[in-house]
């Protein structure tokens, strides 16, 4: 799905960027921005389409698959179960421990198709927020937007740049160790995993011409990781200091 992946990129990048300027109880509330179009611009998707000249039409069903992203992404909840063993006094000891991390805590958000409504955000959770701020690498909205009907293409641009940003010397993925990150979807099988390869070699074209410098590159057990620069440094996201209204 293409959606859920532009929304998580626009969500890490305004966290990141705001997280710079901002006391993080201002940070985690992220402005949807002032408009539909704005929105879907900060997205990398054309909101609409333009007949008759310079009228713009609305793409009611592209509205709705993005309210409806949204609206299951801000209900998320996030499970963690552990289950690990540790040494007792009277031997072994057998420990759980549960976390769950709501996405956000608040939201406010409208679709109709003009500007004269209220300030929509979302609120994300303290507990989420620290971890797209503290694990997450920002990603180009240009390069996004190249790559806007690539899902796979979306995917490796966001392991490679990932990978990119802590890695040293040159890093070798083996076919399978990729598919297990990237190809759940394929079949488990050695046609599953060639089918896979196929998308990928593309996927790989579309990345390089939207990012040459990614060095991504082809091996003969899978793919290999050249680049030493990710796609956007955190130091180079500008910032924005402007406040949400105070509610």
């Amino acid at each position: 799905m293409l959606y859920p992946r532009l929304i998580m990129c626009w969500l890490t990048k305004e966290a990141i960027q705001r997280n710079a300027s901002l006391p993080i109880d201002q940070a985690r509330v992220i402005p949807r921005g002032n408009s539909l179009n704005q929105f879907f611009a900060e997205l990398g998707i054309s909101h609409g389409k333009y007949v008759s000249g310079q009228t713009k039409r609305v793409d009611g069903r592209q509205i709705k698959a993005i309210q409806e992203h949204l609206h299951r992404l801000f209900n998320t909840v996030i499970s963690i179960d552990q289950t690990r063993e540790v040494d007792s006094k009277r031997g072994k000891a057998t420990v759980q421990s549960m976390m769950n991390t709501v996405v956000a805590t608040e939201a406010f958000y409208w679709w109709e198709a003009h500007d004269e409504l209220p300030y929509a955000y979302v609120e994300l959770s303290a507990e989420f927020f620290r971890e797209l701020i503290d694990g997450a690498v920002p990603l180009d909205t240009v390069h996004l937007a190249h790559l806007k009907r690539y899902p796979l293409a979306i995917d490796l641009y966001c392991w490679a740049t990932y990978r990119i940003s802590y890695h040293k010397g040159d890093t070798r993925v083996t076919w399978e160790q990729l598919k297990a990150q990237l190809g759940t979807g394929y079949p488990t099988t050695a046609q599953g995993l060639r089918d896979f390869k196929k998308k990928v070699k593309k996927a790989i074209s579309q990345v390089k011409k939207a990012w040459p410098e990614a060095g991504i590159e082809l091996w003969t057990g899978g793919v290999k990781l050249v680049g030493h620069t990710p796609a956007v440094m955190k130091k180079d996201i500008p910032i924005n200091p402007d406040l949400p209204p105070q509610f």
